[in-house]
């Protein structure tokens, strides 16, 4: 008997299943108390399914997270049982219901855990789903089955968030001008335009929150919020904003009933949300329909949304109207990326990690700094070249971490108190038309320095529709007369 199992054989506790006083552990990890091998297989317990979800990834199967949602009647928000599920293909929180509702009729009907892993991992679960319903002749009657057979392609497909058969996509279509409405999302023009209908059709189907894998995640400031709380109270604002949609065959389903107050009527037309958006006035937009209270609520949110579009797919280091680039830190934070890309890269020290491990151990550092420091906190850090130091007071880095957590500020301000070209990537440089040489380009992409923009070093292409040089004026990237 090692330590471990003495130390575990001495210590009575409840049993997880039926709370009888015993000393046995699981015997796969040992973790919780189980009086016996049955109470230890028992699956109609939630206890007993956190218990293998969360802590016995020996005895773990891919529908053991599906069953645990199906028990507690919620629509799954775990990424990994929502794509192997096909959760992650229906927009309406009432479609993700109805599946829900399909699962739970599975479970209930005596399909096991087993089965359904099995099913899903040889890529046949639709089928099995089918012929269980099939076989019984009270359900395969059912609103809910002929539901499911109408939404087999979905249920099948790839996700696109651009596909023309999301049913949010459909409806919202008839908020489009006329000459646009049998035009594919992709043709959308311009990109601020297609990508606010994209979270317009999300919102008025009933989704309270995109994911974070969305770019609407980022573009309509759910980046800022602290918890899933927050991101509830930004969708339910953008919800009262442009009201809902319902589409009229889900009325006849008796597990999506709606309650009276589900369908919202619009206080603005889709045209002023999406100009609103493209010119930074959606704050404006939104006191303006009286939602100012919601808005303030949200720390950040009201100032992130003031920055145009035009700037949305630029990070500044500095004082211009693009972003703070530790909003995308936090991004790539969420997404589990250990790799970031372009300002991230350079401004948060991951240049200066060749080890991957050192990333990885990099990204649990600012991780636990966000879930305690103001990210606006974390952001003035990085420019006075201060990370390590302020790091250190949330959480305990080594010594030895200082070196990696460099970057290349403080800048210098000019005239006005601007930083002078702060946030300049390669990609920005490309997409404000600054053609560079072999070594500017190879200087950029490593350090991602400041580029002096004079007429001896470095001009403009007449690519733009505006005088470039007056457009970045404008940005306050630079002075105009420079």
């Amino acid at each position: 008997m090692t330590p471990r199992e003495w130390f575990c054989s001495i210590i009575l506790g409840f049993c997880l299943t039926c709370d009888k006083e015993t000393s046995r552990r699981c015997s796969q990890c040992s973790a919780d108390l189980f009086c016996s091998i049955e109470c230890q297989e028992f699956r109609g317990s939630i206890s007993v399914l956190e218990h293998i979800t969360d802590k016995c990834t020996v005895r773990r199967l891919s529908a053991h997270k599906l069953f645990l949602f199906c028990l507690r009647n919620e629509i799954p928000t775990d990424g990994e049982t929502e794509v192997l599920f096909s959760f992650d293909k229906f927009s309406p929180v009432l479609e993700k219901t109805c599946l829900l509702r399909l699962y739970i009729w599975l479970f209930c009907a005596g399909v096991t855990v087993e089965h359904i892993s099995q099913w899903s991992s040889e890529n046949n679960l639709s089928d099995n789903i089918l012929a269980e319903y099939e076989n019984n002749p009270g359900l395969s009657k059912s609103d809910l089955f002929i539901w499911f057979q109408k939404s087999l392609n979905r249920f099948n497909s790839v996700v696109c968030e651009d596909r023309e058969d999301l049913p949010g996509v459909y409806f919202a279509k008839s908020c489009l001008e006329p000459a646009e409405q049998n035009t594919n999302v992709s043709d959308l023009y311009p990109d601020s335009k297609r990508r606010a209908f994209i979270f317009y059709a999300q919102m008025v189907s009933g989704d309270h929150a995109p994911f974070c894998q969305s770019p609407a995640w980022f573009d309509f400031g759910f980046v800022t919020c602290r918890n899933c709380e927050e991101e509830t109270m930004v969708g339910v604002m953008y919800q009262t904003l442009l009201g809902t949609i319902v589409p009229p065959e889900m009325n006849r389903l008796p597990v999506a009933k709606f309650p009276t107050d589900y369908v919202l009527p619009a206080r603005c037309t889709f045209t002023d949300f999406w100009m609103a958006f493209h010119s930074g006035a959606l704050p404006d937009l939104l006191r303006q329909h009286n939602l100012g209270y919601q808005l303030g609520r949200i720390r950040h949110l009201a100032a992130f949304l003031q920055a145009p579009t035009i700037h949305t797919t630029s990070f500044s280091s500095g004082n211009s109207p693009a972003h703070p680039s530790v909003w995308m830190l936090k991004v790539h934070l969420e997404l589990g990326s250990t790799q970031p890309t372009g300002s991230v890269h350079v401004d948060y020290g991951f240049i200066n990690c060749g080890d991957p491990r050192l990333r990885l151990e990099l990204c649990k550092i600012y991780r636990e700094v966000l879930r305690r420091a103001d990210p606006l906190d974390l952001h003035q850090a990085c420019l006075e070249n201060n990370l390590w130091r302020f790091c250190g007071t949330y959480c305990p880095i080594s010594q030895s971490f200082e070196r990696y957590m460099k970057n290349i500020y403080p800048l210098e301000k000019d005239h006005r108190g601007i930083w002078r070209l702060a946030g300049t990537t390669v990609a920005d440089a490309t997409f404000f038309g600054l053609p560079m040489n072999e070594k500017q380009a190879a200087v950029l992409n490593a350090i991602w320095a400041r580029v002096i923009c004079g007429s001896e070093t470095c001009f403009f292409t007449e690519s733009l529709d505006e005088n470039p040089r007056s457009l970045l004026a404008k940005t306050d990237f630079f002075p105009a007369d420079q």
